[in-house]
């Protein structure tokens, strides 16, 4: 006898998961609030929360339950009215928060939490990275992309026993449907069956993870990033950094040339204290002709300026925003990495799938407040 099958809200996954259980023949009831053009049979009609609609729908004596909306807090609150009145059914949830989703199926005996994201981002990493993909499986940890085979007369694996498949570790061979005579997989690779022209293969293929290990040469064209990055952010900081190292330099090495007697590191002291206002080793100045006299007028007022300048601007820097905005900045690759159109429910999981692989990835959204 076929499992008698509750699906509640026939939206557009809930109804594809309807048809597909009734193609299967399975006895199923679908739990909907409006009518759906052209189905007459099979369908119920109210509140799928409510237990008058449930018990209609023979909630009793079902096998399991399917909860199918796209609002978790709807899906929640089926699921206990559904426990409450048979506490031995199979209920499968559809749940974005993943979190949630682990916690009930530790929690409540035979129930486990489906996610559309979950299941459809993965197929979307696995495409990017070049994996032809219809299905993912859970396997030591890791999500191994699922495809098809089909073997034609240019096909690698024609003439191939599928014993030799079979040994390879990173493989794992699902299903075989031979093109002539039916024959099962166990039995074929048993039997030392050969590939032939027409035969098609499910196969789960393990992905060869990226080092995450970055060369020198990558450090350092990074580095050269992050320092045009901190140039552009803090233009102003460093023209007037620049500016007061001239006024310096320039007073230092005109003490010098003007002087002969007075060395350069002399000068050099004497040009910092001038400027800074700090003062010290004034004899460089004191016994200097009227125009050197006059120059050092002129580099004690510059030299005011630009340290004034040179304070306010660092100050803001460091206790302003500026600072904490470069540190956080993230690193954007220029290089050798995916982008992601879209941070939304599937994106995320895609994200997360292309970063267990080793691969590094910029994210293009519209919101900036996006919650992810």
């Amino acid at each position: 006898m076929k499992p008698r099958i509750i699906v509640c809200c026939l939206g557009s996954t809930g109804y594809q998961i309807f048809c597909l259980l009734r193609q299967q023949g399975a006895s199923v009831v679908g739990v909907g609030e409006r009518p759906i053009p052209g189905e007459e049979t099979g369908i119920i009609m109210g509140d799928p929360r409510s237990a008058a609609t449930l018990l209609a729908a023979g909630i009793r004596d079902a096998d399991a339950i399917a909860i199918a909306s796209d609002d978790d807090a709807l899906n929640l609150a089926i699921l206990m009215q559904a426990r409450l009145l048979n506490p031995q059914i199979r209920i499968i949830t559809r749940l974005f928060n993943g979190s949630l989703g682990d916690r009930l199926d530790r929690t409540l005996p035979q129930h486990t939490s489906m996610s559309v994201s979950t299941l459809a981002a993965p197929i979307f990493a696995f495409a990017a990275m070049g994996s032809r993909a219809i299905g993912q499986l859970t396997l030591f940890n890791e999500s191994w992309p699922i495809h098809e085979e089909y073997i034609d007369e240019r096909h690698p694996w024609n003439g191939r026993k599928l014993a030799e498949l079979w040994e390879d570790q990173r493989r794992m061979l699902i299903y075989y449907l031979p093109h002539h005579p039916h024959i099962d997989l166990v039995s074929a690779v048993l039997t030392g069956k050969t590939l032939e022209v027409g035969d098609r293969l499910i196969v789960a293929t393990q992905l060869n993870k990226r080092s995450n290990r970055r060369s020198w040469g990558r450090k350092l064209q990074e580095s050269l990033n992050n320092w045009r990055r901190f140039q552009q952010q803090n233009q102003a900081t460093t023209l007037a950094l620049l500016a007061l190292l001239l006024t310096i330099l320039t007073a230092t090495f005109t003490y010098t040339f003007v002087n002969t007697d007075t060395s350069f590191v002399d000068s050099l002291y004497f040009s910092v204290g001038m400027i800074t206002g700090a003062g010290g080793n004034e004899s460089v100045a004191e016994q200097s002709p009227i125009p050197l006299k006059l120059f050092t007028a002129m580099m004690m007022l510059v030299g005011a300026g630009a340290i004034g300048i040179c304070y306010a601007l660092l100050n803001d820097f460091i206790l302003g925003s500026r600072f904490r905005q470069l540190w956080d900045t993230p690193q954007i690759p220029t290089r050798h990495h995916y982008i992601v159109c879209g941070l939304g429910d599937i994106g995320i999981k895609a994200i997360e799938q292309l970063h267990n692989n080793g691969y590094d990835v910029v994210v293009i959204d519209r919101d900036p407040n996006c919650r992810f």
